[in-house]
């Protein structure tokens, strides 16, 4: 939605509707004002969008739901949390999951790595979220082979599922693959502006780059979020 956001209105619209939200204006109102249209006209000319680019049903995939994960309650994180790992599939693949994110914070890396793996083979789905808890388990371990083979897997069949791309991302920037780094958080941005790691992410690259402007723009972004 954020894409044809911009294509509506170009970049600018994004830094504008962050500033407003960082005002207080309710969101809907902010949206009606920068665009000239209410949500639900706004809403349905994003469907008719959707559906002009024939997007095909592939079996084993599934509906994912979008969330904002900046600025929650704890009650709010438990309860995405949960609604995430309802996403996965099946209940044994829940509970290995589960497993697999109690040994990771507890830093039993190569635990986690095992029943994340357990929880891919048991799965009726192919879940980015489950895909993601893996390779970005990899990617405490600096294995950038496997974790590059499970995001790009991934990403093949969920090309808008921001936690990919900004996993991406963060594997390049550890590599100090700067363009390649900054191709996949400024994919990441268009679809959720509002995580702050990515905004902090692309404003050393570009310090990295030499490319003052857009340091500059992106700083301005992330006063507004952070």
């Amino acid at each position: 939605m954020v894409d044809y956001l911009v294509r509506l209105k170009g970049e600018s619209v994004i830094a504008d509707l962050a500033a407003r939200l960082a005002e207080g204006v309710p969101f809907e109102t902010a949206l009606e004002t920068l665009i000239g249209k209410n949500m639900e006209t706004f809403q349905e000319d994003w469907r008719a969008f959707m559906d002009d680019r024939k997007l095909k049903t592939i079996p084993g995939l599934t509906v994912l739901k979008f969330r904002f994960k900046n600025n929650r309650s704890e009650d709010e994180k438990a309860l995405a949390q949960e609604a995430e790992l309802e996403e996965i599939g099946s209940r044994r693949a829940h509970d290995l999951t589960l497993l697999g994110d109690i040994l990771r914070s507890r830093q039993y890396i190569q635990a986690a790595i095992v029943e994340y793996r357990k929880a891919i083979e048991e799965s009726k789905t192919l879940s980015p979220i489950l895909y993601n808890k893996l390779a970005s388990t990899y990617l405490m371990n600096k294995d950038f082979v496997k974790t590059e083979e499970l995001l790009m897997t991934s990403l093949k069949y969920y090309p808008m599922f921001p936690t990919t791309l900004t996993t991406l991302g963060e594997m390049y920037y550890q590599k100090k693959d700067y363009a390649a780094a900054e191709k996949y958080f400024d994919q990441a941005v268009r679809i959720n502006p509002f995580n702050p790691l990515v905004h902090a992410r692309l404003i050393n690259i570009y310090a990295a780059l030499g490319q003052t402007k857009k340091k500059e723009q992106q700083g301005l972004l992330y006063s507004y979020i952070k």
